[in-house]
């Protein structure tokens, strides 16, 4: 709900990029954590930190699509959200390989520097206050 108001209110870009980097950092943090109370904080963070991701995305892509293909925007989207928690599960190799503070120091530097990207990259389109399908009259008049 708050991420909702935030997105009426204010860019959804730059709350969509906010989230993205406090997630990001939040990341960076875990590695650096010292005790389990601080793990355990900063993955909450995380999750906060998610929420605050969908309804900006989902308004944008509202936005920068045309009504005919909008459900395949957004079918894009969600696949994709599935396609990286499946990806998640590779962290479990890099995590043996590197150690779980570096895995999570070397992630959040990533998502950091692709947060920034997306800053760049993602333009606030012009909000669509509402969207309608004129629908052809397919009754005869003969």
């Amino acid at each position: 709900m708050l991420a909702g108001m935030a997105s009426n209110k204010l860019s959804r870009v730059w709350v969509m990029a906010g989230a993205s980097i406090f997630w990001s950092l939040a990341i960076l943090a875990t590695g650096f954590a010292s005790n389990y109370i601080t793990v355990v904080l900063l993955i909450i963070g995380i999750g906060f930190a998610c929420g605050f991701f969908v309804p900006p995305a989902i308004s944008l892509i509202i936005d920068y699509f045309p009504v005919e293909r909008q459900t395949t925007a957004m079918a894009v989207f969600a696949i994709a959200e599935q396609i990286a928690a499946a990806l998640v599960s590779l962290v479990t190799v890099i995590v043996s390989v590197l150690g779980w503070r570096s895995t999570y120091l070397m992630s959040g530097a990533l998502f950091v520097g692709c947060s920034a990207l997306a800053l760049v990259l993602i333009r606030e389109p012009k909000k669509q206050r509402f969207t309608f399908v004129k629908k052809e009259d397919t009754s005869s008049t003969e």
